[in-house]
């Protein structure tokens, strides 16, 4: 059911607005930087900086739709949209390694001209600026995104920690490129930063895909996970009851549709009754469940839900 959103929930899009509008702006001004001294180091940080971007304005649309209850309609939430949005950022930071690799090769063997003295400087000053602005933003974004939300918002702050820690770690070569005299160690400077944000973009893009990618293609829970759900469930049902029990991922929660026999669940009623009575036994567990249960002749069509889900 659609609704408007409150005071503090608008404020929250405010603030997430304001944060996406000033990652823009500093992608911008980093990539025209970037572009303009040749830096290696600052070109991969560019690249890095619009993955945050993307990943930013995905969660303006999550957070103003939550607030006005456009997701209410969907039984199984956003999990299919969430999976399909992490891929394409995994595939174009896979994509940007590698083409952060061509050119790292191109600079290294004489086919492209390095980044001079001057133009180091100004790459290391701008690192220095964009690292105190995604600094800014992550405290303030920690502080006002809510604590309880959809798993977009906890991947967010996630990613800006250690997008953080790199650009850390990424300020040092770039400063040291900067003040070293000899040409040669300089472009050995930059170079080691723009491998260094390569490997992290590369062994993101990756982590992420392996995540994402049986999620989206229905991969069942875990055996362990399978096993103890079927003993829950089965437990709460009569002897031969179940006829079937079905599990499939969806981000870190599990949804699981239950096929009776209709011997004791007969009703719209005693199904709604089961999938509660099963569902609140599962959460009990520790278990981010969605229990659906169905006649076993009828599979197929929709599922009965929990009570509280009517």
């Amino acid at each position: 059911m659609k609704r408007q959103p409150t005071k503090t929930e608008q404020r929250q899009e405010r603030i997430v607005i304001l944060s996406a509008g000033v990652d823009t702006a500093t992608t911008g001004v980093v990539l025209l930087a970037a572009v303009s001294t040749a830096s290696l180091s600052l070109l991969g940080e560019s690249l890095r900086l619009a993955f945050l971007v993307a990943l930013q304005l995905y969660a303006v649309f999550v957070l103003r739709s939550l607030h006005r209850g456009r997701f209410s309609r969907f039984d199984y939430g956003i999990g299919k949209l969430e999976q399909t949005v992490w891929i394409a950022l995994a595939v174009s930071l896979l994509f940007g390694s590698f083409w952060m690799v061509d050119r790292i090769f191109q600079v290294a063997s004489g086919l492209r001209e390095p980044a001079g003295p001057l133009g180091l400087a100004i790459a290391a000053l701008a690192n220095a600026v964009s690292l105190l602005i995604c600094d800014v933003g992550r405290r303030v974004m920690r502080q006002h995104l809510p604590t309880a939300g959809p798993p977009v918002f906890e991947a967010h702050l996630k990613l800006r920690d250690t997008m953080f820690l790199g650009s850390v770690g990424l300020q040092c070569t770039m400063t040291a490129a900067a003040l070293v005299r000899d040409a040669e160690l300089a472009l050995a400077f930059d170079i080691l930063g723009a491998a260094f944000l390569t490997i992290l973009m590369f062994g993101r893009g990756l982590l992420v895909l392996a995540r994402s990618l049986p999620d989206l293609l229905d991969a069942p829970a875990p055996e362990d996970k399978q096993w103890r759900i079927a003993q829950i469930a089965r437990s709460l049902l009569p002897p031969g009851e179940a006829v079937d029990i079905r599990t499939r991922r969806n981000g870190a929660a599990v949804e699981v549709e239950i096929a009776v026999a209709g011997t004791a669940c007969r009703t719209a009623g005693d199904l709604c009754r089961c999938a509660t009575d099963i569902e609140n036994a599962l959460c009990a567990e520790g278990f981010d469940a969605d229990v659906g249960v169905i006649l076993s002749r009828f599979e197929g069509t929709r599922a009965a839900r929990p009570v509280h889900e009517q």
